[in-house]
């Protein structure tokens, strides 16, 4: 499997390509990404258990985002959506 899967779950969230693989490599830590493919593989029998083992997985690696940095990028997207449905359809 590709390293910083992560870019991986981004492009299919988002049905764009964040960033090249090379360059998203450098962004996150290994422990989040063997996180991120583990979570992600599709061997069933490699992946957590529950999703609850995951996030605490996750949070030994990542510290968890406040309240306030989730209004904020919940903000910034709406703002974002706004000016995309702005502009005029080509």
């Amino acid at each position: 499997m590709e390293s910083a899967s992560s870019v991986t779950l981004a492009e299919v969230l988002n049905g764009t390509e964040a960033l090249h693989v090379g360059e998203a490599a450098s962004l996150v830590s290994a422990e989040l990404d063997a996180l991120t493919l583990r979570g992600l593989s599709r061997n069933g029998a490699q992946r957590f258990e529950s999703a609850r083992l995951f996030a605490l997985q996750l949070e030994a690696v990542v510290r968890p985002a406040m309240a306030a940095e989730i209004g904020k990028l919940a903000r910034m997207e709406r703002q974002a959506s706004a000016l995309d449905d702005a502009q005029p359809s080509a």
